[in-house]
């Protein structure tokens, strides 16, 4: 139910960078932990690349798919 998330991601090989892209926006460079705030209710994918020191971005990029539902009214 939370807007914000956190997501923290690593490389295997040292030097490496990062592209991220939040659902159908573009890919952007990234540093991990990646703090994102004010999400809207509704489906979400994060997808990590990783760019090695010569320039090659991971064949197979990790993802997380998530949902952000609406709040419940506090009762009181």
């Amino acid at each position: 139910k939370s807007k914000n998330a956190s997501f923290t991601f690593s490389s295997s090989e040292a030097g490496s960078t990062f592209s991220c892209k939040l659902d159908k926006s573009d890919d952007e460079p990234c540093t991990s932990p990646l703090k994102l705030k004010r999400l809207k209710k509704g489906k979400h994918k994060l997808t990590v690349t990783a760019i090695d020191s010569a320039g090659n971005a991971d064949q197979s990029p990790a993802s997380h798919s998530w949902k952000v539902k609406k709040r419940k009214p506090k009762k009181g």
